[in-house]
């Protein structure tokens, strides 16, 4: 960050730019696995934002005794460079492990170089490709008939539907693959089901066909379409 600020010509950044757009944002939630501790910093040069934030943090100030503590633990070079090496290793095991099963099962995924997420390609699980069936897909799909919980894209300002967010640093590895096995079942199951009738049947659409087939006894039966 000091680089970037004293020289940002050497990144291809107007001065400017460094003074007024860039931000940096960082936590001991991910990369030290303390999220309960709620303590993070931001670096930026950008005067308002320095405004803003310092009247927040008066209201989310951390405490002397959290700060005393996180002091102790980074002032130990020895422990923070094995545990940085330490969990540098369990992640990329875990990614490796989540990386392979979904190319094995054809699901599309973009490659992550760095956090502990990886963001997943499940648009063709979707009926529609809206935030409702979305929605539908991760609640009623995934959560409900799977028993699995992965961040469906539209809380993470995706910017269209059918993308998820999968995190694999904090389950081992058969945890892992046992994930994936259940996702290509049931997209597997569910495209199947779909040549005859939609993903799902969410209850207002079934009780409004329920009713239309009850006040005309003559309508034929067949598969109720998810929206009409």
């Amino acid at each position: 960050m000091a680089v970037l600020a004293s020289r940002p010509q050497e990144h291809g950044l107007p001065p400017e730019d460094v003074q007024s757009y860039v931000h940096v944002m960082f936590g001991l939630s991910k990369d030290w696995c303390a999220s309960g501790l709620r303590v993070g910093c931001l670096w930026t040069l950008n005067e308002p934002v320095q405004s803003a934030i310092q009247n927040l943090s008066y209201f989310c100030g951390v405490s002397g005794m959290a700060q005393h503590m996180l002091a102790d633990m980074l002032e130990d070079t020895a422990f923070v460079k094995k545990y940085v090496k330490e969990n540098l290793r369990r992640l990329g095991a875990a990614y490796d492990t989540l990386a392979g099963a979904l190319t094995k099962a054809g699901i599309s995924f973009t490659p992550a170089v760095a956090s502990v997420f990886c963001w997943v390609d499940l648009r063709s699980a979707l009926p529609q490709a809206t935030w409702e069936a979305e929605r539908q897909l991760w609640e009623e799909g995934f959560v409900q008939r799977c028993g699995f919980i992965i961040t469906p894209g539209q809380s993470c300002h995706a910017a269209e539907p059918g993308w998820f967010r999968i995190c694999y640093a904090i389950v081992d590895k058969d945890t892992i693959l046992e994930l994936v096995d259940r996702l290509v079942k049931f997209v597997a199951k569910t495209a199947a089901e779909r040549q005859g009738m939609p993903l799902w049947i969410s209850r207002d659409s079934l009780q409004k066909a329920q009713q239309q087939i009850k006040n005309d006894p003559a309508q034929p039966e067949g598969p109720v379409q998810h929206g009409q």
